[in-house]
């Protein structure tokens, strides 16, 4: 299975919808300005993903309850993950979070979860069906014992750059299985010559 060009710039923009979407719910929980950039998207190999990774991972596996049959995968940097939940322990709860433990793990799950809940909503509109999204799993993994997939898999790699005002900055990287991102391509290219007939 191979992506064009195309399909990958459509990819990219069911990321920016979906994900742009999630960081308005985040701006929201957290009240401060939150941004995204314009995400960049490749059809990769695991092994060359696990290149460009630290040892240290926060994964938050993303399950499809209704819509699509699959799962994605959202990558961050354990540090910059504690990072993350210090800042929103602190603004939200006036916690202090000095290591990646059980707590740590429960902020970025209801983060994660506020996030996925619009996530859902965005995709059902842009789908014009009706998709709801599991609670996600947070947890911890080394990239080089994270065994979610085998080196020679390929994957749609989706990259982001999340920043919280001018205080913190991360990238957050969503895997996505080709089937299913061949399924979204389809659907989208068929629904634009709808567009075009009509």
């Amino acid at each position: 299975m191979a992506f064009t060009k195309d399909d990958l710039s459509i990819l990219g923009e069911i990321g920016n919808i979906s994900v742009g979407g999630a960081a308005s719910s985040l701006s929201d929980f957290i009240d401060r300005f939150v941004t995204i950039t314009c995400p960049e998207s490749e059809f990769v190999s695991f092994a060359e993903l696990k290149k460009r990774f630290g040892s240290g991972l926060v994964v938050t596996k993303v399950d499809f309850a209704e819509g699509f049959n699959s799962s994605n995968f959202m990558l961050m940097e354990q540090e910059k993950a504690l990072e993350f939940v210090q800042i929103i322990a602190r603004e939200k709860v006036g916690a202090l979070i000095s290591d990646w433990d059980e707590f740590a793990q429960e902020v970025m799950a209801e983060v994660f979860n506020i996030m996925t809940g619009h996530m859902s909503t965005s995709l059902s509109d842009l789908f014009r069906n009706n998709i709801t999204i599991n609670p996600p799993q947070v947890y911890q993994a080394s990239i080089d014992t994270w065994d979610a997939f085998y080196d020679d898999d390929m994957l749609v790699a989706i990259w982001f750059d999340v920043g919280i005002e001018q205080e913190f900055s991360f990238q957050i990287i969503k895997l996505i299985e080709p089937k299913q991102a061949k399924q979204m391509v389809d659907i989208l290219k068929g629904e634009m010559g709808e567009w075009v007939s009509e």
